[in-house]
């Protein structure tokens, strides 16, 4: 192995094991230590927060809740479904239209372009149109090997991410609990 691909590799390994301990990452699988499987409960015990907004719906089939972190970004939402989180989602800030600082493992934000999305899942990625939004806005899935996390990418009519959902099937929940 040559010096070059040697520390190619070793920059890698660093960049990817650095992503993963920053909080602000969210990836199909958890944002932090907040991971798509655990329970209410095994949240509590990793960090200390107070859940708020809370939303019951029962429109699902499943015991679902929604609902923001005190100390953790306000356009983040945790989804339950019968007590274990199911998806993590960030949502624009259409009040204030400020940059959301979370970003996804590939370095995806709010408000990035469906292009890029495109661009860095080149694999896999499903694309279809917006049921609310009409055929310019889109909805952009990927699932990894196993197809029991992905992270869903929804667009506007100027092909602008509004909002990331990553976690279970429950990344196609279409208005929170809905």
């Amino acid at each position: 192995m040559s010096m070059k691909t040697f520390f190619i590799i070793a920059i890698t390994l660093t960049l990817s094991w650095a992503c993963k301990a920053d909080n602000n990452v969210l990836s199909p699988y958890g944002y932090g230590v907040i991971q798509v499987g655990m329970t209410l409960n095994e949240v509590k015990s990793s960090i200390s927060f107070n859940h708020t907004n809370k939303e019951t719906s029962y429109n699902t089939g499943n015991e679902c809740q929604t609902f923001t972190l005190n100390n953790h970004p306000k356009e983040l939402t945790v989804m339950l479904l019968d007590g274990i989180i199911e998806r993590l989602s960030i949502y624009e800030d259409v009040d204030n239209h400020k940059i959301i600082e979370i970003i996804t493992d590939t370095g995806l934000r709010v408000g990035d372009s469906a292009a890029l999305v495109h661009k860095l899942y080149p694999i896999g990625l499903n694309d279809d149109p917006h049921e609310y939004l009409g055929p310019n806005a889109r909805y952009l899935t990927w699932w990894n090997e196993d197809k029991n996390r992905g992270i869903r990418f929804e667009t506007d009519m100027d092909n602008r991410i509004t909002a990331i959902h990553a976690g279970s099937d429950a990344i196609f929940l279409l208005e929170g609990c809905s």
